[in-house]
């Protein structure tokens, strides 16, 4: 498709650019297993994926995720590993924990150095989180 967009240097002056976005989604489902898959493409942009395999035993979920995304320009790369459980409590609450771990695979344009997301080095980060969710 074709798209206009703000050249930032000159003040709003459209600007045109071709661009192609394609995104392939799988779902397979076995038992309590259950796989997905997602592909995409935002050309001139970047390309993105993810995969999970998520196994239901009774009133839990039990999941690992791995996704990665890549910048067409060197810039920003990097890839997750996830895990987690979601524990249903009723038909409309759960508590969920999650643990991801994220690579920072990037580069600075300028120096071809690492360019850590956070300051830190390498700028690879892990969160943890917990939540219960409801609906009323």
């Amino acid at each position: 498709m074709d798209q206009s967009t703000p050249d930032p240097a000159n003040a709003f002056r459209n600007e045109k650019f071709n661009e192609r976005f394609t995104d392939l989604a799988v779902q397979y489902q076995v038992g309590d297993l259950t796989l997905v898959g997602e592909w995409n493409q935002d050309k001139p942009f970047y390309h993105s994926n993810f995969y999970s395999a998520i196994y239901q035993i009774n009133s839990n979920a039990i999941y690992v995720t791995k996704s990665k995304f890549v910048l067409d320009l060197p810039w920003e790369k990097h890839h997750t590993i996830s895990v987690g459980v979601r524990h249903d409590i009723g038909s409309n609450m759960s508590l969920k924990f999650d643990l991801t771990r994220m690579i920072d695979e990037g580069k600075n344009p300028f120096t071809g150095e690492s360019n850590p997301v956070i300051k830190i080095n390498p700028g690879h980060a892990t969160t943890a989180a917990v939540s219960y969710d409801f609906i009323f």
